[in-house]
């Protein structure tokens, strides 16, 4: 996207550019089909910069621990 865009996008939604360039980093960086619908954004967050491999990984990881009721947490 360009300035203007994040502009627009600013002024539409009421978040900040920074917001919004993570938001769109993160959607670049993980792939719809490495996604995880019972895990929350911060998890896909966490992810972003490894390699696909990498994030399907501690994804599927993730998503097993929420199944077994004992979630991972995306705090330090």
């Amino acid at each position: 996207m360009e300035s203007k865009d994040y502009d627009r996008a600013v002024a539409a939604t009421g978040l900040d550019r920074t917001t919004l360039l993570t938001y769109a980093h993160v959607a670049r960086h993980v792939l719809p089909s490495m996604r995880n619908e019972v895990l929350s954004w911060e998890h896909h967050k966490s992810v972003a910069s490894l390699k696909p491999l990498d994030q399907q990984h501690w994804l599927s990881i993730a998503g097993q621990k929420h199944k077994e009721g004992s979630p991972i947490s995306t705090r330090r």
